[in-house]
């Protein structure tokens, strides 16, 4: 893969991941040694008086070096909080934003809570993720910190807003 696809400012997506470092990254597994980055691709859609449209999508990969270590689903979400149309969305409140997350690696538990917390806080935002692993760490998982987001329900009161 080209050197040049990663060459990005840490606060953008990259545009793309190379198809061997896709299925590097997404294979799922049992025993996934070298895979201790996490990769999220993601797709962002507007949906505003019963129409939707893509707002974008990319890729954002866990930042470690030469900053303090930041998951891949707290960039996504900085990012997100500093995009132009979030900002007027968060003034307008015309209409609702669905998140789809793919994820080499599911949310460790502080970031599931931090995850959790923007949702709470921007309640016309819906989230679904998709996970090629899941992140236990080295203790059992907790599954209250990952249940959170699945109990969030879309505007008409159901889940199936997902692919």
């Amino acid at each position: 893969m080209p050197a040049l696809a990663f060459i990005v400012h840490p606060r953008n997506p990259m545009r793309w991941l190379s198809l061997d470092y896709f299925y590097f990254h997404f294979t799922n597994w049992p025993n996934p040694k070298g895979r201790n980055g996490c990769y999220l691709c993601y797709q962002v859609k507007r949906i505003q008086e019963g129409l939707s449209w893509d707002v974008g999508t990319g890729v954002f990969e866990n930042e470690f070096y030469p900053k303090k270590p930041v998951h891949t689903e707290i960039c996504f979400l900085n990012w997100f909080k500093t995009q132009q149309a979030f900002l007027a969305q968060n003034l307008s409140r015309e209409g609702n934003y669905h998140v789809t997350w793919f994820m080499s690696w599911s949310p460790c538990f502080q970031c599931a809570r931090q995850v959790v917390a923007f949702l709470r806080d921007h309640k016309h935002v819906q989230l679904s993720i998709f996970a090629a692993r899941l992140y236990y760490s080295k203790g059992p998982p907790e599954p209250a910190g990952a249940a959170q987001p699945a109990r969030r329900r879309g505007p008409g009161g159901n889940n199936d807003s997902s692919w």
